[in-house]
Order: structure tokens, then C-alpha cells, then sequence
């Protein structure tokens, strides 16, 4: 019998902060006892690009997009010394491959960098997909880095007000 071993997805954007996402996942993966995977998705939609040469299809758009986020993903992994952290390069809609992601790997949490938009960003309303609920997966909205948590500290101790 083939199992699968139960996991938390890292779900990042390729931006600066990815690495402090990714950091906060490994600590939890790793007090939790979870696999830790890095998922990109590449969601770049368009006609033929005719300013590469020679022209590429959609797929073939999409394909080096994820070939390249891929490897990007496997240096940031290598620089913050987490090689047994597995990459994930999805193409298509964020959402619906998060979701079919957690159902294949047994995601016990997802993972991701704070809602830049709020209750209309596209992940605020996973936790709440069906798939998610059916596998028990919890999505957590992290802070990109520990810098907030610094800044907090010290406008608790009254040494100067928050910045957002």
C-alpha cells in the first residue's frame, strides 16, 4: 500500500516575501512532524506571445514559467538550508490547485503570506472550500518575515508606535 505521508503547503508568491513565509511553514512543519512542500502556481493566461520568438502557445508560456519559478523555488530552498523541503509548480487557477493539492497530499495546513487584498484576495475564502473541510486542512495567513513581530514587541514595551 502506497501512503502518502501527511503535509503542510508553503503556498508563495516569487516576491521577497516568500522566504519569511516559508520559514514560519518549516517551523511548523517541523514541531507538527509534516512534510514541508513549496507550491507556486503560475496563473498567466493569455493569447499567443508574439514578442518571443519563436512564438508559444499558452502551454508552452505556462510550461517555461513553471520550469523557471521551479528552479527559483529550489535556490530559495537551497540558500535557507531546507533541502528535504519539497517544490510544487502548479499551472492554472490559485484557488482550485491549492485545493486539488491538499486532497493529493494530505495537507494537514496551507500556508501563505498575509491577504494583500483582504476578503477579496483570491485565497480568503479556501479554508472554506469543501475539500479543505472534508480533509481537515487548516489555512493559516502568515506574516512575510519576524520584522512585525519586532516591531509589536517594542511598541508593547513603549519604545515606539507600529509601522504597518
Amino acid at each position: 500500500m502506497n501512503t502518502v505521508r501527511p503535509c503542510l503547503l508553503a503556498a508563495v508568491d516569487l516576491d521577497r516575501r516568500a522566504a519569511g513565509v516559508i520559514r514560519r511553514a518549516a517551523r511548523l512543519a517541523q514541531s507538527a512532524d509534516l512534510a514541508l512542500v513549496v507550491v507556486h502556481v503560475v496563473e498567466h493566461e493569455t493569447g499567443f506571445e508574439s514578442d518571443h520568438v519563436p512564438f508559444l502557445s499558452p502551454a508552452q508560456l505556462r510550461g517555461a514559467m513553471a520550469q523557471t519559478a521551479h528552479e527559483r523555488l529550489q535556490r530559495l530552498l537551497q540558500k535557507m538550508k531546507l533541502p528535504q523541503a519539497e517544490c510544487e509548480v502548479l499551472a492554472g487557477a490559485l484557488r482550485e490547485g491549492l485545493a486539488d493539492l491538499v486532497q493529493q497530499r494530505r495537507a494537514r495546513y496551507v500556508v501563505t503570506g498575509p491577504l494583500k487584498w483582504g476578503a477579496i484576495s483570491k485565497l480568503a475564502t479556501l479554508a472554506a472550500d469543501a475539500r479543505l473541510q472534508e480533509a481537515g486542512c487548516d489555512v493559516l495567513h502568515a506574516g512575510d518575515d519576524d520584522h512585525w513581530s519586532v516591531r509589536l514587541a517594542r511598541w508593547w514595551s513603549g519604545a515606539r508606535a507600529p509601522q504597518p
